[in-house]
């Protein structure tokens, strides 16, 4: 014929090959062969949309590990710049805030005093005095009390 054909990989049809398939695949990686992994290879073979070779399915596992180092690397870029603006937004609360008190009129602890004690006048004053219904009139004359 002039040509070797690779041998057709047989496919699992059993829960034990399977498990054997699954080893295998792992083991082309550097991935460690743990539940993770086998539950990896297991989304793996199920978003395939045809049969699987080995080195295949491999392939697709260790790019998903490549997606997840990537996917970390943003997450934590972004939370580092996240850190940083705020603590840049509470530096310059800090400096505003310094300027504002230095820029602030002092407070006149004399008059505060006096206002308050205008208001302590005021609660002991008398209170209006409450009229029932009994002594407001009903036919337009007012009546004595």
């Amino acid at each position: 014929m002039g040509f070797w054909r690779k041998e057709k990989e047989i496919s699992p049809v059993t829960l034990d090959e399977f498990n054997e398939w699954v080893d295998d695949v792992i083991g082309l990686t550097r991935l460690p062969n743990n539940d993770s992994m086998r539950f990896a290879v297991a989304t793996v073979v199920l978003e395939a949309k045809e049969l699987l070779s080995k080195e295949q399915a491999a392939t697709r596992l260790e790019k998903g590990a490549q997606n997840q180092f990537a996917a970390f690397i943003f997450q934590d870029i972004k939370s580092k710049r996240i850190a940083e603006d705020q603590a840049r937004a509470a530096a310059e609360k800090s400096i505003a805030d310094s300027a504002a008190a230095k820029e602030a009129p002092p407070v006149d602890v004399q008059n505060e005093d006096t206002a308050a004690r205008s208001n302590e006048v005021a609660l002991d004053q008398p209170e209006a005095p409450i009229v029932t219904p009994a002594q407001v009139p009903t036919d337009g004359s007012e009546k004595a009390s």
